[in-house]
């Protein structure tokens, strides 16, 4: 879906509290900002606990290529801004602007429903069904989360096709 004005492009089912969103490009004048919809920590019962992260890329000659690095992630319902970047978190949780490499340990931190929402997309299991060895590997993992903005791609579209089912 294309806005009025062309400065945004929506990816998903329809734009509204009730769809389910995938991505966001949107051109604010200066910029090209790239938003993806990811689970995220919630402390309540939602079945498929999402928000939209915005994304600063690392500055190479193909900034939207699946290889480019992630600098920022940021979560945010506006826009990005490099002059609003703090160290802050929304109310429950997670930062609003972090390094790529912590998203994972910060988006399951006490985090039951978004901990098991991962470990689906990203093992194919739930947690109870993990064995001593799946979680050291959860573990090890969580904390060196990827970088390249392929990784982060692949995530948003599974965890748009768990909420589509």
């Amino acid at each position: 879906m294309v806005s009025g004005s062309y400065r945004k492009i929506l990816f998903g089912t329809g734009d509204g509290k009730t769809h389910k969103k995938l991505a966001e490009i949107t051109n604010t004048g200066n910029e090209v900002n790239l938003f993806l919809w990811l689970p995220t920590a919630v402390r309540t019962n939602i079945k498929v606990p999402v928000t939209r992260f915005g994304f600063v890329l690392a500055a190479n000659k193909n900034s939207l290529s699946d290889d480019s690095q992630v600098e920022w992630i940021v979560c945010t319902k506006g826009t990005v801004n490099l002059q609003d970047k703090e160290l802050s978190f929304n109310r429950n949780g997670m930062p609003k602007w972090d390094e790529p490499s912590r998203y994972l340990y910060y988006a399951s931190l006490n985090s039951y429903n978004t901990f098991s929402l991962l470990t689906y997309l990203l093992m194919g299991m739930t947690p109870d069904a993990m064995s001593d060895e799946d979680r050291a590997w959860w573990n090890s993992y969580k904390t060196k989360t990827p970088t390249n903005l392929g990784w982060y791609i692949d995530l948003a579209i599974k965890t748009w096709n768990s909420r589509i089912k």
